[in-house]
């Protein structure tokens, strides 16, 4: 598996999260799904995906996205995963407190094909550039 190529898509609603699974499998991305923050936690850290993005729903069950914030916050891997809130409901001041606190980057639902590819191929291009130079078959 290319982890240089991973998304993880946190979405409580499953129709929109098999949507997304599909436009980026079209588009040749490695798509990791999770229903709520509790369980894409348990996505990086026991099946230990590297996802150079979250795309990530703010209201869930079990585990909102604020609260998986808060915790990728507190173990200070916010840059480490970059992640992309996704929702219908989110206001300036919220928008303004989730870039400057988590610095992520907010699209409002329902958001466009081409705003999703674009973020999409902006991260993986700058987590490429952020990537150390490789070696022979490493």
């Amino acid at each position: 598996m290319d982890q240089g190529n991973a998304i993880l898509i946190v979405e409580d609603n499953a129709d929109i999260r098999e949507v997304f699974r599909t436009l980026f499998e079209l588009e040749g991305f490695d798509v990791h799904v999770a229903e709520n923050g509790e369980d894409a936690l348990h996505r990086l850290d026991d099946d230990h995906i590297e996802p150079f993005l979250i795309l990530l729903d703010l209201s869930m069950p079990v585990m909102d996205g604020w609260s998986f914030l808060d915790v990728l916050h507190r173990r200070n891997d916010t840059e480490r995963f970059p992640v992309t809130v996704l929702s219908a409901n989110v206001d300036p001041v919220q928008t303004r407190e989730l870039k400057a606190r988590y610095g992520c980057r907010v699209l409002r639902k329902p958001a466009s094909v081409e705003a999703l590819l674009g973020i999409a191929n902006a991260c993986r291009e700058q987590g490429r550039a952020q990537s150390p130079p490789r070696g022979p078959g490493q």
